[in-house]
């Protein structure tokens, strides 16, 4: 199988290239439509210019942190680098909701299910809790994975209805090309 990598994540690139670690697939025995989730939610990171918008907060929470502690040394440029932290985490949040509402229509409209959206974090939070009692630190927190469902959740009548309506355009497709031959 080659290497592996064992981490419950997947990452999306300005390029729009996306990697999944074969730890999140494998570990979490994906389904099709759950890995549809991952994938567009990784897609909704690059349609949304996520990357850049973290690059500049990151940028500027630097400058704000240099400029804030010019000459005053190595306490205060370790308190104002947690105040910059505090500041960033929120909006990475932030995108990484976005991300999964965006993930849930792009996944909806081409006819895969949103409520993997569900299944694919409470096998994440199990998998992350599982590996917790073996003493290995988690990428996430438990309160950070149920907020994602939460918001999920509100968004799922919506996204069924255009869930319904990809598969009756795809019923039709095929009924049209059966009939042809």
């Amino acid at each position: 199988m080659g290497n592996l990598n064992k981490d419950l994540n997947a990452h999306g690139f300005p390029s729009g290239k996306i990697v999944i670690n074969t730890g999140l697939y494998w570990s979490l025995k994906l389904t099709e439509d759950e890995l549809a989730f991952v994938m567009a939610h990784e897609m909704a990171h690059a349609l949304r210019d996520h990357h850049r918008e973290k690059i500049s907060l990151l940028f500027a929470s630097q400058v704000a942190m240099i400029s804030s502690t010019a000459g005053i040394g190595a306490l205060a440029t370790a308190a104002s680098s947690v105040t910059g932290q505090a500041v960033f985490l929120p909006k990475v949040s932030k995108f990484e909701l976005e991300a999964d509402v965006l993930a849930l229509d792009l996944m909806s409209k081409t006819g895969f299910d949103p409520n993997a959206a569900l299944s694919f974090w409470h096998k994440y939070q199990q998998e992350t809790t599982r590996r917790q009692m073996l003493d290995v630190k988690p990428l996430m927190t438990q309160d950070s994975i149920d907020k994602r469902k939460i918001y999920i959740e509100k968004y799922l009548p919506e996204m069924h209805i255009q869930f319904q309506q990809a598969q009756a355009v795809m019923l039709n497709k095929n009924a049209i090309t059966h009939d042809t031959f």
